[in-house]
């Protein structure tokens, strides 16, 4: 199951692009506007790899415990975990441009909405990407958009 945001602009930022160029914008100014946001804002506030919690994830069930040290007699897993970074560089921008998401199969379970296994992964430092959402509209969306329309009007007048 993948993680997924969607690069949106609401209506109030439509207008005041409106107002600033005149013209409703064109599919090449939305996509530009969606990859500033994507690369530059969202994208590397997903990349952030907290450090090491150094506390046992509690498990859940004892099925759980159990899965768990079966494949730690095996050789499946290692305690402790070494990072492999695979998370991290699954973020991508999507082929259409309007939505920043990771495939890992396992992303919803680090970084997905805050229910119950995400919850200890937040806790110990993991941005949810509600989180992910929230801090790039209220940091760095405006002036990100903004610097695409300027450099959409410098290659498009």
């Amino acid at each position: 199951m993948s993680v997924q945001l969607k690069i949106t602009l609401d209506e109030a930022a439509m207008q005041r692009i409106k107002d600033k160029i005149g013209s409703f914008p064109d599919n090449d100014l939305l996509l530009m506007i969606a990859t500033k946001v994507a690369q530059e804002g969202a994208i590397p506030r997903a990349k952030y790899y907290p450090p090491e919690p150094g506390r046992p994830q509690p498990f859940k069930t004892a099925k759980q415990r159990r899965a768990f040290f079966a494949m730690l007699r095996d050789g499946r897993i290692k305690v402790p975990y070494p990072r492999t970074m695979t998370l991290l560089n699954a973020w991508q921008q999507s082929s259409d441009g309007f939505y920043v998401e990771n495939n890992t199969k396992y992303a919803f379970l680090v970084q997905g909405e805050r229910k119950e296994q995400a919850r200890y992964h937040q806790e110990t430092g993991w941005h949810a990407v509600e989180r992910i959402a929230e801090e790039t509209e209220e940091t760095d969306a405006e002036p990100l958009a903004t610097a695409a329309v300027v450099e959409w009007i410098g290659q498009n007048l």
